[in-house]
């Protein structure tokens, strides 16, 4: 058996890709249960539990919506995240000849011109929590000026400062899931880069140590290599030299 037909006995030998098709389509439901559950929340401390408030109040509860929507959204990123990496591992090491459920809808997205494969998902979602946002930060007008027992000192900053500051941070997690996810090309090169790494025998310890590999540099080596697929005719040496190419810059920047 060659070195680069190492997949079958792979697979073979620890069948994963039921387990972690299982484990994306589980990440994915959290995702959605997440946008469930914010709406579910937002509609109903909007719609009922601020009827009882002072009005001082309100913005308390639009602090804490924005803390709660900043957490749901972070995780809505991280589940995300996770999923790209799975798949894209099920890309290098069961689906080398793009025979595979990975592979194809990469392909089928690629060829529809219809606009649903064109927008991510993570659009959709930056939408949707940035429209529960708006409704959580709408609450601080929804009595102005506020009255109540507040020591008069503190009712402005505490009314109207502390909700534009956590609106920010909200905004920062919305900006980290539609701006700043990791592309599934990136973790594919990644996953072929130690996929070949083991098949010349080098030992974890030896890849992980090229730490911060800088993705546009990735990429611009891997282009003077003929393409990722070329990572697969790299030998031992080829494989560290890559590495200390990419490292090199990201050490100098």
């Amino acid at each position: 058996m060659t070195q680069g037909r190492s997949t079958p006995r792979i697979k073979q030998d620890y069948d994963e890709y039921p387990t972690i098709r299982q484990e994306i389509l589980q990440w994915q439901t959290i995702r959605f249960t997440l946008v469930t559950v914010s709406a579910a929340a937002v509609a109903a401390i909007i719609g009922f539990t601020v009827q009882g408030l002072y009005p001082w109040q309100y913005f308390i509860v639009s602090d804490l919506l924005f803390i709660f929507l900043s957490v749901t959204v972070l995780l809505t990123w991280y589940a995300g995240t996770g999923n790209r990496k799975m798949g894209n591992y099920l890309i290098v090491f069961y689906e080398e000849e793009g025979k595979g459920w990975q592979s194809r809808m990469g392909v089928i997205n690629d060829l529809s011109e219809h606009k649903a494969e064109k927008v991510s998902l993570n659009t959709l979602l930056t939408w949707f929590y940035l429209v529960l946002g708006l409704a959580s930060f709408l609450l601080v007008f929804v009595n102005v000026p506020p009255k109540g027992p507040l020591p008069s000192p503190f009712k402005e900053v505490l009314s109207f400062g502390s909700p534009i500051l956590l609106f920010g941070c909200f905004s920062y997690t919305l900006d980290l899931l539609r701006h700043h996810s990791s592309p599934g090309a990136y973790y594919r090169k990644l996953w072929r880069i130690i996929k070949r790494a083991e098949e010349v025998g080098m030992h974890r310890d030896e890849v992980s140590k090229f730490s911060h590999i800088p993705e546009h540099k990735l990429e611009e080596k891997i282009e003077c290599l003929g393409g990722e697929k070329k990572i697969k005719d790299l030998g031992k040496g080829g494989m560290k030299r890559l590495l200390q190419d990419v490292a090199r810059f990201s050490q100098d920047t």
